[in-house]
């Protein structure tokens, strides 16, 4: 990156807008990562190897460390239309690259994973993979939980997915994703565990609870990491994106960088409840991935084009008011 132009993001714990920032900063940090999902995590993990070096995470909301929704996984499903629950899926893949494909990315999915191989147990139970795609070296820890040893669920789903033609697909990681799996999760095993231009991103911006505006500075480099939505949003509110985009809300141009919220394509997850009438225990992360013709059949185009018809309106619905344009 060029420093010749320098820039600053904003992102707020409470948020109501985002503005380029002028003011000399209260206090610093080698490394920003703005957003602490999964991916920020384990680059916050990795940087901070060093010793040397300083990471900060900014992550938006409150504290959730007393959360009994966040430290008791019994409670996973209680989180869902919750304080916490954003109440969308994410994606990575908002760049625009035409090389930000599966093939060039899993070398550093792998270089990230630490991958707990499922016990015999486990593997009786439904959990299947295949070390081509997995890492074993890296920070996140990526397996199944004991509990699913007690499970017979993953056998119903499997022969029902097989007699609606849909294929068992043994590991989803391999690129492919058409077919029923059970997917590992970011779960430690253990029984007990404790640049695109000449600008330069140096500060970032945020709102306290409490409303005190605080600006940190970066002494090296600020890692936009907030989700496929969040971050093209925060790109464009400095000036960052497509200028024609931008002069619709009168946002000043710094960098001419039309990708910004383009290109995104998600697998949009519907789930379904029902009845069975055979019996079974247990829970896990069970999963079908049908094929838009294994389900609608000869409608397909008709179905494709409705979607493509109101994905405007379920855009709008989808995407947090406060940070909407």
């Amino acid at each position: 990156m060029c420093a010749k132009i320098y820039f600053f993001l904003a992102i707020l714990a409470i948020i109501d807008s985002f503005s380029l920032v002028l003011a000399a900063s209260t206090t610093s940090s080698d490394y920003i990562i703005v957003g602490g999902g999964a991916c920020g995590l384990v680059l916050a993990n990795r940087l901070s190897e060093d010793v040397r070096l300083s990471v900060l995470i900014i992550e938006r909301g409150g504290s959730v460390l007393e959360n009994p929704l966040v430290y008791n996984t019994s409670l996973y499903g209680a989180a869902f239309g919750s304080a916490i629950d954003y109440a969308y899926q994410s994606a990575a893949d908002w760049i625009g690259n035409e090389g930000w494909t599966w093939e060039s990315l899993v070398p550093y999915y792998k270089k990230g994973e630490d991958f707990q191989v499922p016990t015999p147990a486990q593997y009786s139970a439904g959990a299947n993979y295949k070390a081509l795609y997995h890492g074993r070296s890296g920070s996140l820890l990526v397996g199944w939980t004991y509990d699913m040893q007690n499970s017979t669920v993953h056998t119903e789903l499997k022969s029902t997915h097989k007699n609606l033609g849909i294929p068992y697909l043994p590991d989803v990681n391999g690129g492919k994703m058409h077919g029923y799996s059970m997917f590992a999760r970011t779960v430690n095993r253990a029984e007990n565990t404790g640049t695109f231009g000449p600008a330069v991103a140096r500060s970032v911006e945020v709102t306290l609870s409490d409303g005190t505006i605080e600006t940190i500075t970066a002494n090296k480099e600020v890692i936009l990491s907030a989700g496929s939505l969040i971050s093209p949003a925060i790109l464009e509110r400095p000036g960052v994106g497509n200028p024609d985009i931008l002069a619709q809300h009168t946002i000043p141009l710094i960098v001419n960088l039309t990708t910004v919220g383009e290109n995104l394509q998600d697998q949009i997850n519907t789930q379904f409840s029902y009845t069975s009438n055979v019996s079974y225990t247990g829970q896990g992360t069970y999963l079908g991935h049908p094929t838009a013709s294994d389900i609608f059949g000869r409608n397909t185009t008709n179905v494709a084009n409705d979607v493509k018809n109101n994905l405007a309106d379920h855009a709008a619905k989808v995407l947090p008011p406060v940070m909407a344009p």
